[in-house]
C-alpha cells in the first residue's frame, strides 16, 4: 500500500540541505518520491509501507547531517487531525525553541568574542587616514592572541557547521556548510602553522607573519547572524496553519451510558451521540439528531450570517452553534473531519514546489562541487603563477590560500552580503598597512 505523508525537518541551513535528505531517503528500497520544501521545512514523501517503515526513513534523514524528521506517537501524518495535531505541534515548538536558543547563545558569546578583532580592524583602517607612531607598533605575540580567541569560536560555538560538513562527506556529498567548513579551516591551519612553526610552510623564521584568523571568526560570526535571522523569521512563518487550529474546539460532551460527560476531543468516536448548548463550539462533523439552530459557519464559508439546522441536517466541526441546544451524532472525527482535511491541503499547498524551485534544486546540487574545483584550480594558479612575478614562494602560497578561501566563502549564498563586506575591509585594511 502507498502512503503519503508529511512531515517537518528541523536543521535545514540550505538548499543543499535539502537536496541532501531527498537523495537519501530517495535511496530506501520502497520510497516512490521524496519532496522537500525548504521555505516551510516539509517533506512530502510516498512510500510502500510493505517495503519500508518510517523508522527507516528517520534514520535515512538523520543519516544525512543533523536533521530530524518529526513525527506524532501513531506516526500518522503531520496535521492530519488537529486533535493530534496540538500535541505535535508543541513538540515541533519545542524543537524549533532549543535551535533557536542554541542559535542564539552561540551568536552572542561569539559577539563578545570578536571584539578584539572588530578594535583590530578599524586600527588597520584607521591607518589609512592617519599616521600615528602608535599605529606602527607591533604587539608582542598578537598572532596568539588571536590563535586563543579564534580557536574556540571556530570549534565550540560553530561546532555544528563543522559537523554538518563531516556528515554530508561521510556519505560523499557536499552542502553549503562545507564550503564554509573547508575556508574557515584552511585559513585556521595556515594561521596556526605559520603563528606556531612557520618554517614548515615559509621555509625561515619570521616574526608576527600575516595570519587570518580575524577573516575565519567574522565569516562564522555572520554565518551565524545569518541563521539567527532565519530562524526569527521562520518563527512567524505558517501563521494560517495555526490560526486554523486554534479554530477546533478541546472537548465535547457526550452521552455515555446514559450520561451527560465531557471528554477531550481525542476520545470523541463514530456514533457518539453530542450535546451542544448555545455559544458553544462543535467538536466534530456530524448529522443533527435533535432540536434546532443556527450555526455560524463562516470559518468555512466565509458566510456572515448564521445558517439555520434542524433534524437530518450536516455540521460542521469548530462552527460555532450560535441559537438553540442540539443532539447530534458524530460521523467523522480526527483526520476525516472538513477541517482537518482543509489543514492537510494547505500542507501539502506548502510542500509543493514551483518549477523554477525545481530548476534551482537542480542547480544547488552541483554547485557546490563546482565551487570547490574552482577553488582549487585558484589556489593551484597562484601557486605555481606568481613566484614567476615576485620569486618570493611565501608571499605565493599566502596569497594561493587566500584567494581559493575567497572563492570558497564568497560563493555561499549563506555568506553572501554578510561577509563579503567584511572580508573586503579586513583585506583593505592588511594593504594599507603594508602600504599597498
Amino acid at each position: 500500500m502507498i502512503k503519503k505523508e508529511t512531515y517537518p525537518i528541523v536543521g535545514m541551513h540550505c538548499a543543499s540541505c535539502k537536496a541532501l535528505i531527498e537523495m537519501m531517503v530517495k535511496k530506501l528500497d520502497g520510497v516512490e518520491s521524496v519532496n522537500i520544501n525548504y521555505g516551510t521545512e516539509k517533506m512530502t514523501v510516498a512510500y510502500d509501507d510493505k517495503k519500508v517503515n518510517l523508522e527507516k526513513i528517520k534514520k535515512s534523514v538523520e543519516s544525512a547531517g543533523s536533521y530530524k524528521l518529526i513525527e506524532n506517537i501513531e506516526g500518522t501524518t503531520i496535521l492530519a487531525s488537529p486533535s493530534d495535531s496540538k500535541e505535535i505541534k508543541q513538540d515541533l515548538k519545542d524543537y524549533k525553541r532549543i535551535e533557536f536558543e542554541k542559535t542564539t547563545k552561540n551568536l552572542k558569546y561569539t559577539f563578545i568574542a570578536i571584539m578584539p578583532f572588530i578594535f583590530m580592524m578599524f586600527y588597520m583602517l584607521l591607518g589609512i587616514f592617519i599616521k600615528l607612531p602608535m599605529l606602527n607598533m607591533v604587539i608582542p605575540y598578537f598572532n596568539i592572541i588571536q590563535f586563543l580567541i579564534a580557536t574556540p569560536i571556530l570549534f565550540i560555538f560553530g561546532k555544528d557547521i563543522y559537523k554538518s560538513a563531516l556528515n554530508a562527506l561521510k556519505i560523499k556529498a557536499f552542502n553549503m556548510d562545507s564550503l564554509i567548513a573547508i575556508g574557515t579551516f584552511t585559513a585556521w591551519i595556515y594561521s596556526t602553522i605559520v603563528t606556531f612553526t612557520p618554517i614548515i610552510l615559509l621555509g625561515k623564521y619570521i616574526p608576527e607573519q600575516e595570519v587570518y584568523f580575524e577573516a575565519a571568526v567574522f565569516i562564522i560570526f555572520f554565518i551565524l547572524l545569518g541563521r539567527y535571522l532565519e530562524q526569527k523569521a521562520r518563527g512567524q512563518t505558517n501563521e494560517a496553519i495555526k490560526s486554523l487550529l486554534k479554530l477546533q474546539a478541546k472537548d465535547a460532551l457526550v452521552i455515555r451510558d446514559n450520561e451527560e460527560v465531557k471528554i477531550p476531543i481525542d476520545n470523541v468516536i463514530i456514533g457518539d451521540v453530542i450535546i451542544v448548548k448555545p455559544g458553544e463550539k462543535i467538536p466534530v462533523d456530524g448529522i443533527i439528531l435533535e432540536g434546532t439552530t443556527s450555526i455560524d459557519e463562516s470559518m468555512i464559508t466565509g458566510e456572515s450570517i448564521p445558517v439555520n439546522k434542524s433534524i437530518n441536517d450536516e455540521i460542521i466541526g469548530s462552527t460555532i452553534n450560535k441559537s438553540g441546544t442540539i443532539k447530534f451524532i458524530a460521523n467523522k472525527v480526527g483526520k476525516d473531519t472538513l477541517l482537518s482535511q482543509i489543514i492537510h491541503m494547505v500542507e501539502e499547498a506548502q510542500s509543493t514546489e514551483a518549477p523554477i524551485q525545481r530548476l534551482a534544486d537542480k542547480v544547488s546540487s552541483y554547485f557546490v562541487p563546482t565551487v570547490i574545483i574552482i577553488a582549487v584550480i585558484t589556489f593551484t594558479f597562484w601557486l605555481l603563477v606568481l613566484p614567476n612575478f615576485y620569486g618570493n614562494m611565501s608571499d605565493s602560497l599566502r596569497i594561493a590560500i587566500y584567494t581559493a578561501i575567497s572563492v570558497l566563502i564568497i560563493a555561499c549564498p549563506c555568506a553572501l552580503g554578510l561577509a563579503t563586506p567584511t572580508a573586503i575591509m579586513v583585506s583593505t585594511g592588511k594593504a594599507a598597512k603594508k602600504g599597498i
